[in-house]
């Protein structure tokens, strides 16, 4: 049971909201619709009949299975003039279709006694693909869905998981302002917020490590979580442009411009145009032993389920030329949200309907929280916040994490002042703005988390970002 629940945490996320609505319509939605598209051909396939063979007469009804059960797991073919179909799968110019070909080709003609073609400038087009179209759109959906395995299992890199820290922003979004348990989850969520923007929490401690997307080793606010995500748009981008070369491939190069052709029949003709690449009708070779000797018989097979296969994927081949140009635009606009004036002009509105400042005011305090405090990291997830939940609630969590920078910064400045003047100030103060009193101290590139005693505490620098620090 323990499993299952997991396996629907992995698929449905369970309603956390940790990317933004074309990331759900790739990892979610088009696994679902990829799903349904493949439910009518796993029914044929397995259920009904996906192939029906004409055979000779005398044959018995075993054989003729036989025959149907070896024409289904074999490729079977059709013939074409040599000529009307080009390289790339198309009819040529001025040429009949292949789809009518089946029907005026005389095969006993063009056929001899073992197989070969025997009619000049005709060739066979083999049809391969059949057997492995369910398996196709599994492993397509599956595809989509990647993008996000790989996001939510680096995201906890960050110090904190993210999916722990928007959940605190779903609850938080779903209580009514003023209630005790909301402002609980508040405090909460700027603790952790604090920890993961600050990247000193999940540093590595392995001097071998050199793949810095997955150790993170520095002080300060991280840009981690931000590349990350933009990596996982692009891989989503990257995936639909593979699965239309795979499928281009896969059946032949013609179903690149598949959907323009369609259209363009559509509108010519007035009426559906049945593909050749989706032939209903094919031959298949067959040996048999007859009266002690192998014999070669040349059977017309029909294929009822191409006529599902032509229906679906020409809606994948629509849906792939739709998702495309949306994943696209949708990198194109979170690579745009992290120019640093963008980022600073977020933090600036942000904070103006917080109404803590003047107007005088609020360029300074934008400037200054999102270049020492949020930096790339702390604006991403903030704008996720938004996208998610809206600005109210956006809004309400800087003006929270702006109250925890000031006093941050205020005890700093008075912990400087009494070191400055030589009194031993009240550390206590210090620290308790600080989630932790946690320290690094940096050797050879690795990070080590040690914890203060009290005479280390007396003797120490004064904080930076709420930390004690000591590089050595």
């Amino acid at each position: 049971m323990s499993f299952l629940l997991r396996f629907h945490d992995l698929i449905g996320g369970i309603h956390v909201p940790i990317d933004d609505g074309i990331d759900k319509l790739n990892r979610k939605y088009t696994l679902l619709i990829f799903l349904f598209l493949a439910l009518p051909i796993f029914t044929k396939q397995y259920i009904g009949d996906p192939i029906e063979c004409f055979t000779p007469t005398y044959f018995t009804e075993s054989q003729s299975r036989y025959v149907n059960s070896y024409c289904w797991t074999t490729s079977t073919y059709y013939l074409v003039t040599d000529g009307s179909v080009d390289d790339i799968g198309e009819p040529a110019e001025n040429t009949l279709d292949p789809k009518t070909l089946t029907d005026e080709i005389d095969y006993s003609a063009a056929v001899g006694e073992e197989g070969a073609i025997t009619a000049d400038k005709l060739r066979r087009v083999r049809v391969t693909y059949y057997q492995w179209s369910p398996l196709i759109l599994l492993v397509q959906g599956c595809c989509f869905h990647l993008p996000f395995v790989l996001w939510g299992a680096c995201a906890h890199n960050a110090g904190v998981k993210i999916r722990r820290l928007l959940k605190r922003a779903s609850d938080i979004a779903s209580l009514p302002p003023g209630c005790q348990q909301r402002e609980a989850l508040l405090a909460e969520f700027v603790d952790q917020f604090h920890t993961m923007v600050n990247g000193n929490v999940g540093c590595c401690a392995d001097p071998s490590c050199r793949i810095p997307i997955t150790c993170r080793c520095g002080t300060g606010p991280s840009r981690y979580l931000c590349l990350l995500y933009l990596l996982v748009k692009s891989l989503y981008v990257l995936n639909v442009f593979l699965q239309f070369l795979l499928l281009t491939a896969f059946m032949g190069r013609g179903y690149f411009k598949h959907g323009v052709e369609l259209f363009r029949r559509l509108a010519a003709d007035g009426d559906w145009w049945n593909s050749p690449r989706f032939p209903l009708q094919t031959l298949c070779q067959v040996r048999a032993a007859i009266q002690g000797g192998l014999r070669t018989y040349i059977c017309r097979c029909v294929l009822p389920i191409n006529v599902f296969n032509e229906k679906i994927f020409s809606v994948v081949w629509f849906f792939l030329a739709f998702i495309l140009p949306l994943n696209t635009v949708s990198l194109a606009i979170w690579i745009w949200r992290i120019f640093p004036c963008n980022r600073l002009a977020f933090v600036r509105l942000t904070l103006w309907r917080t109404r803590l400042f003047n107007l005088s005011e609020i360029s300074r305090a934008s400037k200054k929280v999102e270049t020492n405090y949020l930096g790339w990291d702390g604006v991403f997830v903030l704008r996720l916040i938004e996208h998610n939940h809206g600005s109210n609630l956006a809004t309400v969590i800087l003006g929270k994490l702006w109250e925890f920078y000031s006093n941050q910064m205020k005890a700093q400045e008075e912990g400087a002042v009494d070191l400055e003047l030589g009194r031993p100030g009240d550390m206590g103060s210090v620290t308790s703005v600080a989630p932790s009193t946690s320290w690094h101290s940096c050797h050879a590139g690795a990070c080590h988390l040690g914890h203060f005693t009290q005479q280390q505490k007396r003797s120490a620098a004064p904080p930076h970002n709420g930390y004690w620090s000591k590089c050595s």
